[in-house]
């Protein structure tokens, strides 16, 4: 099994790469994040760690993009500050991140292979649980749906937010920076939508049905 690594600090590689070959997985690591980005699909990992630490402001584009545009996701843990903020934990987890650990100690590493072994755990993994796209005309939304990432029509930048109500194939964000859906008009086209229902997280595109104070209805479409 291949892993990749996706750090800058020397003593998390290290600390990284030894754990990974414990549980079986071979890892390749990258330094520069962009690098990472270019080969990720040729390299096909099962199991991606990135540093949260180090790539502040594009772990979460990076995350995105690789779970939006690959059959199968990888399983994704994030090494991250020791006080991850609260609303960088509703990010983590609509992206669907399945684990965090948060420095080189045993403690921490244990973290990490209790990460690895959950998701390896045909028990707590089930085959069923993969990348569902909901399509209008053949399927409605979950009720139960946490949190929301989509992308701004105009810029292409990251929206996150809450799911404050679901009818049938539209569901109602509430933006966690209202300021950021101002300029987003009905009846624009958002590329990129990604939601957490239970345990997993699921794809798909969608159309603003409404934006009105401070809130945005989107109605999920399946992909073009």
């Amino acid at each position: 099994m291949k892993a990749l690594i996706i750090s800058d600090d020397d003593t998390v590689i290290d600390a990284t790469v030894k754990t990974l070959a414990g549980l079986g997985y071979d890892s390749i690591v990258y330094r520069w994040l962009l690098k990472a980005l270019d080969n990720v699909e040729e390299i096909a990992p099962a199991l991606i760690v990135i540093s949260e630490c180090d790539y502040p402001r594009h772990w979460k584009t990076f995350v995105a993009h690789v779970k939006s545009t690959t059959d199968t996701p990888p399983t994704v843990i994030l090494f991250t500050q020791e006080q991850l903020s609260e609303e960088e934990r509703k990010k983590a987890a609509a992206l669907g991140i399945q684990g965090f650990y948060s420095g080189t100690d045993a403690a921490q590493l244990e973290e990490l292979m209790r990460a690895v072994r959950a998701e390896q755990s045909p028990a707590v993994r089930p085959a069923a649980a993969e990348k569902t796209i909901f399509a209008v005309a053949r399927a409605t939304l979950p009720e139960l749906i946490s949190g929301v990432i989509f992308t701004h029509p105009h810029t292409g930048a990251f929206i996150t937010g809450t799911a404050t109500a679901v009818d049938g194939t539209t569901v109602t964000v509430t933006p966690d920076l209202p300021a950021a859906v101002e300029d987003i008009a009905v009846g624009d086209a958002i590329a990129e939508v990604s939601y957490s229902a239970g345990r997993t997280v699921q794809y798909c595109r969608a159309t603003v049905r409404a934006n009105d104070a401070g809130t945005v209805a989107l109605q999920i479409l399946e992909p073009d």
